[in-house]
């Protein structure tokens, strides 16, 4: 299992058949959870899929967090051993960003004036 593209809001997870084959494949079962800095796991979300998905996308998830994922194997006999990978959203810079209003300036910096709008007084 690997989780690629991290977005701001998005994590892509993807995953191929497991490497002892224990009877038919029937599926898949995808738990993830948020992780935060104190290191508190948040609520499991479950997702099951059918032998043949190995890819899925989540969205709508908190910028600039952890989540940790754990990946099982079934076939008719249960589940399988289960996989885990952790991954982080994209930061969100936007907030972290300097406003910039034009036309305000440091009045104490020195105002560079091009040569020719200096007019030469007689």
């Amino acid at each position: 299992m690997n989780v690629i593209n991290p977005g701001l809001d998005s994590l892509t997870v993807v995953w191929g058949p497991p490497m002892n084959n224990n009877g038919r494949l029937a599926g898949y079962t995808l738990k993830y959870q948020p992780v935060n800095i104190t290191s508190e796991l948040g609520p499991v979300k479950v997702m099951t899929f059918q032998a043949n998905e190995t890819t899925i996308t989540l969205s709508n998830l908190n910028s600039s967090m952890l989540y940790k994922f754990y990946l099982s194997a079934k076939t008719i006999k249960g589940s399988g051993p289960i996989i885990t990978e952790e991954a982080f959203t994209v930061m969100d810079t936007t907030r972290t960003q300097p406003t910039v209003v034009t036309g305000k300036g440091n009045p104490s910096l020195p105002v560079e004036v091009p040569a020719c709008s200096l007019q030469h007084q007689i």
